[in-house]
C-alpha cells in the first residue's frame, strides 16, 4: 500500500484526509478528543519529521500538521527508524505511554480487517 501513497506527483490532501479518517475510526477517537489525540502525536513525532523529505509533495498542504504526519509515516524514510528507536528507549524506561498514546489500544481481527480495508479504500488498491 505504500507505493500507492508515496507517489508526489498524485499525492495530495485529499488522499491523506483519507488515511487519517482511517485511523480516526479505528482508534474511535471522538471529535471533541481529537485536538487532545493530535497534539500528543505532534510532540511525540516531531523529533523524527524531517521536511525536507517531503518537499517533493507539491500537492499536499505540509502546514497542515496531520498531512504532514500521515505522510511522513507513510513515506519519511528516516521516519519509521527514528520512531521504532524512540519506542525503544521508552519501552526501556517503561515509558511507552509518553511514546505512543495508543499503545494500549488492543484492536480485534475484524478491526483491523476494516482499517485495512479502509485504507485500501482510500488508496484504491
Amino acid at each position: 500500500m505504500k507505493a500507492g501513497v508515496c507517489k508526489p506527483e498524485t499525492t495530495d490532501n485529499a488522499l491523506l484526509g483519507k488515511l487519517a479518517d482511517c485511523k480516526k475510526n479505528f482508534y474511535n477517537i471522538p471529535a471533541d478528543k481529537m485536538a487532545e489525540h493530535e497534539a500528543k502525536y505532534t510532540e511525540m513525532m516531531k523529533d523524527c519529521v524531517k521536511d525536507d523529505e517531503l518537499k517533493a509533495y507539491t500537492k499536499v498542504d505540509l502546514t497542515n500538521k496531520i498531512n504532514k504526519f500521515v505522510l511522513m509515516s507513510w513515506c519519511g524514510e528516516g521516519f519509521q527508524k527514528c520512531m521504532h528507536e524512540k519506542w525503544q528507549k521508552a519501552k526501556e524506561a517503561k515509558t511507552e505511554e509518553k511514546a505512543d498514546p495508543d499503545q494500549k489500544h488492543h484492536p480485534t481481527a475484524e478491526q483491523k480487517t476494516t482499517f485495512q480495508t479502509c485504507l485500501k479504500n482510500a488508496i484504491k488498491v
